[in-house]
């Protein structure tokens, strides 16, 4: 025997304002639901819920809310179709900035997102790396962005609005060491216990090589017999795990000349193969490891508040200004343009700038005694007053027939 359905319900008050019960019974839910339906109407209350039943049929023929696309998940699918080529060092890069966007943004939807949380998000970055990082991470945020408009999912690009603003500061660039404290730490290094730091310091300090480039050097790679180092690849930290890249360009693929101090120091810490500065099966180190020798570093020699960074600049700057010419230097910075050089490694060097006024000073009273020779002279004097004010100038230019005047060498003025 099939179980009877039975459901209390109001049907209306009495004169003190008491509900009013009436137990509803059927053999079914559906016969059960006609019979409170019929109660109702009976009872006149069924009016009471009309206009909610008329906004629950309203709502029944409205399309569904559209689907909302999550940024992380768009961002990967981005990564994924549009930026699967490229070097490795290139790959490694994007990994790093796409952690940085999902930290920000990975649990938002596209359609969500406003011009005020992108400002919001380049504030915070203002406040842990520079105004070039910044703005590094702003262009990838504007180029999945712009990815988005093209597939229709958002109609405008939030983070190309007119009032957003890199907010920081400008930079004042790497400074170089002076000659004196470059001297001091090159002295110094000798005296470290541990063989990583003296390689490290060592590769640092007599070379050009970027911290990632000394972190990548192979044993195989020193050449003691010629005295060459062949700077092929680089370990960089998108994280903590250290990952083997190519070098930043292809000019830094370079053999850099080996001078006889860091020789004697490579020499004294020589292993067959393995990393120069790796762990002790021989691996490349971590960036905590890194960060480790790097603090134990400056416990034990006076490294001046220098980074690797300041290094690179110390030698390029100190190349110059030893009349090394800019096309070598950028050699050996391994640099792809010469401007790269200029612009950004290059310091002026405040010692040099007497000495630099003083040699313009020569040159102007060169100039002007000449002209004050060339002023005196009559017409018909002005080739012995040439050849007087190159001589003057300490340069033997003769005249371009090349035969030379008996009188000039007879007369005088």
């Amino acid at each position: 025997m099939a179980r009877e359905h039975r459901l209390r319900i109001c049907v209306g008050f009495d004169g003190d304002g008491g509900q009013i019960i009436r137990q509803i019974s059927a053999k079914s839910e559906v016969e059960l639901g006609d019979a409170v339906v019929r109660a109702l109407m009976k009872s006149g209350r069924l009016v009471e819920f009309i206009p909610e039943i008329y906004q629950q049929f309203e709502a029944s023929k409205r399309e569904p809310a559209p689907k909302k696309t999550n940024f992380k998940k768009y961002l990967e699918h981005w990564r994924q179709t549009y930026k699967t080529s490229g070097a490795v060092n290139t790959q490694v890069f994007r990994d790093a900035k796409q952690n940085i966007l999902l930290r920000a943004f990975g649990n938002t939807d596209l359609e969500e997102l406003r011009p005020d949380d992108v400002q919001r998000f380049l504030n915070e970055r203002a406040k842990q790396v520079s105004k070039t990082t910044v703005k590094s991470d702003w262009c990838m945020l504007k180029e999945v962005l712009d990815s988005a408009v093209s597939d229709g999912i958002i109609e405008r690009n939030p983070a190309k609005d007119s009032r957003l603003h890199n907010p920081a500061p400008e930079g004042k660039g790497t400074s170089a060491l002076t000659i004196e404290q470059l001297k001091s730490i090159q002295t110094a290094i000798p005296t470290l216990e541990d063989q990583r730091e003296r390689c490290l310091i060592a590769l640092l300090a007599f070379t050009s090589m970027r911290r990632e480039e000394a972190l990548g050097l192979r044993w195989e790679n020193v050449d003691f017999e010629h005295n060459t180092l062949a700077i092929r690849e680089a370990i960089v930290f998108p994280v903590n795990k250290p990952v083997l890249k190519e070098t930043k360009t292809k000019s830094s693929e370079r053999l850099f000349p080996m001078g006889e101090e860091l020789r004697k120091i490579l020499w004294d810490c020589k292993h067959e193969s393995g990393y120069v500065i790796s762990t002790k099966s021989g691996d490349p180190i971590s960036s905590v490891t890194y960060r480790r020798i790097w603090a134990s570093l400056k416990s034990h020699i006076e490294l001046y508040g220098a980074s690797a960074m300041n290094f690179r600049t110390t030698f390029a700057t100190m190349s110059i200004a030893s009349g090394v010419d800019i096309r070598t230097t950028q050699a050996l910075m391994g640099h792809s343009t010469p401007d790269m050089t200029l612009k950004v490694y290059t310091k002026t060097e405040p010692t040099r700038l007497p000495a630099a006024v003083e040699a313009r000073c020569d040159l102007i009273f060169s100039l002007c005694t000449s002209m004050q020779i060339a002023a005196i002279c009559t017409k018909n004097q002005k080739k012995r007053a040439a050849y007087c004010a190159t001589l003057w100038c300490g340069k033997q230019d003769l005249n371009r027939s090349g035969q030379r005047s008996k009188a000039l060498e007879t007369r005088t003025f």
